[in-house]
């Protein structure tokens, strides 16, 4: 599993770099670390992001940051994701303590957009032809800001990338989330543990997400909670056009040393 954690506050460390070597003679097999269950849900979840034509949810992403010396820093972010394939795309994020912060990217299926709010900057290119390509300008923010979730699951194999790097996975019983039946299942990799929160009835929808990892100069712990999925369904009018704020600035890309929204 792909995750970034990068804030303009510890960019400096907790950037994970993970590695997976496989081959196609392995992928057939069963992994003897992943309980069947673990694996039969993972299946399934692949599939329904895999194959779904249109999707909406909304999330909270909540983030605690511990570093060595440092008070204890949170970040909140209210976030609403729509997408259409091929190639249609829609993250729209707002800081909880700062209304006018927060990452915006949007592909409207010709040109591919990113904002970043509180640095009054934006990128403007042509769009990829396909979801993965969208996913892949996630790492200008990191994690904190929009989640692990959609950086995984916009793969061309939502499974294969979610189980990229991952040791160890299994199930660790139901729980409710929000008053709704869960999944909860557990993996590890060499240096971030994380989990998922599926859902239980209907479709295999992720409810809840965390990450935690540990670097030298600290920890970062991300809480995704995820609500109001839509599946297939028209997506609201306008929510792929991309009106920049008239005091924003075009750039070509935006300022890596102020990355955060």
């Amino acid at each position: 599993m792909t995750t970034t954690l990068r804030t303009a506050a510890f960019a400096a460390c907790l950037i994970p770099v993970l590695a997976w070597a496989s081959d196609d003679k392995d992928k057939d097999k069963a992994n003897p670390n992943v309980d069947k269950k673990t694996a039969e849900l993972m299946k399934k979840l692949g599939t329904l992001y895999k194959d779904a034509k249109s999707l909406h949810t909304d999330a909270v992403i909540e983030t605690t940051v511990e570093q060595d010396g440092q008070d204890k820093r949170e970040i909140k972010v209210k976030m609403s994701v729509d997408l259409e394939r091929p190639n249609r795309f829609a993250l729209k994020s707002t800081l909880a303590d700062e209304p006018n912060a927060g990452p915006v990217v949007i592909c409207d299926g010709k040109m591919l957009f990113t904002l970043a709010r509180r640095m009054k900057q934006y990128t403007e290119n042509k769009a990829p032809s396909g979801l993965t390509g969208v996913s892949r300008v996630f790492a200008n923010f990191g994690t904190p800001m929009t989640g692990m979730l959609f950086q995984n699951v916009l793969a061309e194999d939502p499974e294969e990338a979610l189980f990229e790097g991952v040791t160890k996975a299994v199930h660790a019983g139901t729980e409710k989330v929000n008053g709704k039946e869960t999944h909860h299942l557990k993996f590890t990799q060499d240096d971030l543990d994380w989990e998922l929160w599926v859902a239980a009835e209907g479709q295999p929808f992720v409810l809840k997400a965390l990450s935690s990892r540990e670097g030298p100069g600290g920890k970062a712990v991300t809480v995704e909670t995820y609500s109001n999925w839509k599946l297939n369904a028209e997506p609201a009018k306008d929510v792929f056009t991309f009106n920049p704020p008239e005091d924003a600035k075009k750039v070509k890309s935006i300022d890596p040393a102020r990355k955060g929204g």
